[in-house]
């Protein structure tokens, strides 16, 4: 905590952010800044959360400047526990940038067939937890459809915490497509391609029940952005993830059942897909954050503090860790390479936030900004953000290839 409150003093930062995706531990680091006294606004994000109030967890929540909540129903849970501060707000941390929306749309498969066919990508494991699909998919194809999925096999890592690939869970997938020709595994995908590999999908899926998923109902999980962004309605079991339901009803692009069977029987849903289609530019970054990279932070995050004028126009909030012997002027930011670290390794470099501002949207795969010691993921994720790394790379946006001097425009 000396080390941060230095830090903080030493580079004029503004305010700060601090993320919670449920195991991330940051709960307790954020906790001891707020009781020691932090000498800027600090900002706290819940994006998922156990719904296991303790101590840390309500120092973070009534002493933070400003909070932000994945959707109104998290909002109105720790509204029921603690006392929010005056400035909150909801945003969904995983909107998809606009530039994604390429490629030709293809007719829907179900057409030709006669049989749906639903689509299931990220994570997949082999443990019975949220991504364990193997029961689902085995039902759906026991009814006649088609699945496919573009998924990263992992287990969970239980010294580390972290979701790892696995060659056993693959295995156990291709075991089970190998027993039914209804079952179809494809390689992962980039952003970009999105729209001309899904979009011939009658729904995506989810994630599966899982007894001690207890986030369920409240969750936003982030692949549903990707499926709206292809033109692929979601497949939501009634009242499960009540939150998401609401939602996207709202934007008419859910096929909501009671069962597989029930499923089954309402695809394909001409209107369900219509509506996705529509929706697909509703969640774009660009809808979520309605202003330019060169105007102050958007109106949803108010709360937070402009940037210092030493920042470029076109300039990063990020820079890399002072180092012995290093000037500010000096200082730089680069695009991820092949050489650094990937989900095996550690990171090559650890990158601090400077000032917060809008500055537009990277991707996980193109920018490392991770703290010493933890691990990097090295390849594109399937999805606009990978579901077990968020970060706060909504707030940042790479230029390019941009290599600028930190106290000189570009």
């Amino acid at each position: 905590m000396e080390w941060l409150q230095r830090l903080i003093e030493d580079e004029r930062i503004e305010v700060v952010y601090s993320l919670l995706n449920a195991w991330d531990g940051s709960n307790r680091a954020t906790a001891a800044l707020l009781r020691r006294g932090c000498p800027v606004p600090v900002v706290r994000h819940y994006k998922e959360h156990f719904l296991d109030p303790e101590e840390d967890e309500q120092a973070c929540i009534e002493r933070s400047s400003g909070v932000i909540f994945i959707n109104a129903a998290s909002r109105d849970y720790f509204a029921g526990l603690y006392r929010l501060p005056a400035r909150t707000t909801c945003l969904d941390a995983d909107p998809i940038p606009s530039r994604y929306l390429v490629g030709r749309r293809r007719p829907k498969l179900s057409g030709a067939r006669e049989r749906p066919h639903l689509l299931i990508a990220g994570s997949a494991t082999d443990d019975g937890g949220r991504y364990d699909y193997r029961q689902l998919v085995g039902e759906l194809a026991g009814l006649g459809a088609h699945v496919h999925l573009y998924c990263y096999f992992r287990r969970l890592d239980r010294s580390s915490g972290a979701l790892l690939d696995s060659s056993e869970a693959a295995a156990v997938y291709r075991e089970l497509a190998e027993g039914s020709s209804r079952v179809q595994i494809h390689a992962p995908i980039s952003p970009d391609r999105f729209v001309e590999a899904w979009s011939a999908y009658d729904a995506g899926l989810l994630h599966a029940a899982a007894p001690d998923d207890r986030f369920r109902p409240l969750n936003f999980p982030n692949r549903y952005s990707a499926y709206l962004a292809a033109g692929v309605p979601v497949a939501l079991r009634r009242d499960e993830m009540s939150a998401l339901q609401d939602h996207l009803q709202a934007l008419h692009a859910s096929v909501v059942y009671d069962d597989p069977a029930d499923l089954v029987r309402r695809l394909p849903d001409t209107a369900a897909a219509a509506g996705a289609y529509a929706a697909s530019q509703a969640v774009t970054f660009e809808a979520t954050f309605p202003c330019s990279s060169t105007s102050s932070n958007p109106a949803s995050l108010n709360f937070f503090a402009p940037s210092g004028p030493d920042v470029p126009e076109l300039g990063l909030a990020v820079e890399h860790r002072l180092r012995e012997g290093t000037e500010r002027h000096e200082l730089h930011v680069r695009p991820a390479r092949p050489g650094d670290g990937s989900l095996h390794q550690l990171a090559g470099d650890s990158l601090t936030p400077e000032r917060l501002r809008y500055v537009g949207v990277i991707e996980d795969h193109e920018l490392p900004v991770r703290s010493r010691r933890e691990r990097q993921l090295g390849q594109a994720s399937p999805l606009s953000l990978d579901e077990e790394g968020a970060s706060m790379l909504f707030l940042l946006h790479l230029n390019g290839a941009l290599f600028c001097p930190h106290d000189e425009p570009p």
